[in-house]
């Protein structure tokens, strides 16, 4: 049996590209209280953080199927050497 590591890579690109990075619009009644003008930034903050946080695991995905390939690629040479 062949191991499909393709399967497993797919459904957690599939997970990463499922996170919405998108800032919802919250809105307030007019207020000139600070706490207003806070809870705005760190609700940009967040979805700042969660961006960055999309790319870094885009990228961990793409390095890490890269790695598997290689291995498939290793093996199947040792493989071929061996017959």
């Amino acid at each position: 049996m062949k191991f499909a590591p393709n399967v497993y890579f797919k459904s957690f690109k599939n997970e990463i590209q499922s996170l919405d990075t998108s800032a919802g619009k919250v809105e307030f009644t007019e207020s000139k209280l600070d706490v207003t003008k806070k809870i705005e930034e760190i609700e940009q903050t967040y979805y700042e953080l969660l961006t960055q946080y999309k790319e870094i695991l885009t990228q961990l995905e793409l390095n890490a199927w890269e790695s598997v390939e290689k291995m498939i690629q290793t093996d199947e040479e040792i493989a071929t050497k061996m017959k």
